[in-house]
């Protein structure tokens, strides 16, 4: 990363950062900005600032400063380490509003090797919800395999297939998802990949059905746990299931529970 330079009061708070004194740093830092004491290195201010309070898990306050950062662009030469670190941040806070809002505004190509696959996903996600389906499958298939995004890039990639009626595609994409292992720490992030198993049986479980082959379709609806938000959902679902294969019981069964 870079120094500041040009201010010894500056390099003495930067030192502390590195000499892992958050506390100080932060508050030195802090009060750098908020008496404007040296305009000219705002950018290494407010990315230092955000440095040490990443580091001291003040994550929401150290995006907002990251993001001060990147705002001002790729000219500004703290933009290539800001952006990845504000990626890895909202990642952690599962808060991406703002990324998702100045992403459509940096270049594809401007963005740091380390930030990408948050950024094409973000790519994928803005240009999904515009409708804009072929640009947002090709940002997907952007982000790689041992990204933490992957399976949700995948998802996202199984519902533009199963909206297209491109059937095999979007199971295949599915499936991806289905299979990803939860590697990560992180109890937020599991639950939503949790989530995005169970959603994943149940889209594949719907496209059989589309396709009437209603034993697939019910083989897939009964793999969600009855512990997932989404049991009570695929129990619906598999009960009309049950209903063209013809068990009756079976069908009462699974409304009776639900």
């Amino acid at each position: 990363d870079d120094d500041a330079g040009g201010s010894a009061e500056l390099e003495g708070l930067i030192r502390d950062f590195k000499a892992q004194k958050y506390r100080t740093a932060s508050y030195g830092l802090f009060e750098l900005l908020r008496e404007n004491s040296y305009p000219d290195k705002d950018s290494t201010i407010k990315y230092y600032l955000a440095k040490s309070l990443q580091e001291l898990g003040m994550f929401h306050a150290a995006q907002y400063y990251y993001m001060e950062v990147v705002r001002k662009g790729p000219r500004n030469p703290l933009f290539k380490h800001a952006l990845p670190r504000l990626a890895e941040v909202a990642e952690r806070t599962g808060n991406d509003y703002e990324l998702l809002r100045i992403v459509g505004k940096i270049a594809p190509e401007s963005y740091p090797r380390q930030a990408r696959p948050h950024l094409y996903y973000l790519m994928g996600r803005k240009s999904y919800e515009a409708g804009e389906l072929s640009d947002a499958a090709s940002y997907f298939e952007k982000v790689p395999q041992d990204s933490e995004l992957y399976p949700r890039a995948q998802y996202f990639t199984g519902l533009i297939g199963y909206e297209r009626q491109r059937y095999k595609s979007a199971a295949k994409s599915f499936r991806e998802v289905i299979r990803a292992p939860v590697a990560t720490d992180d109890k937020r992030l599991q639950g939503e990949l949790e989530d995005l198993k169970d959603l994943s049986l149940i889209n594949v479980a719907r496209i059989y059905y589309s396709l009437e082959r209603f034993d697939n379709a019910d083989k897939y609806y009964a793999k969600v746990d009855h512990k997932s938000t989404y049991w009570p959902q695929s129990l619906f679902e598999r009960a009309w299931t049950q209903f063209w294969l013809g068990d009756l019981n079976g069908e009462l069964g699974q409304l009776v529970t639900a």
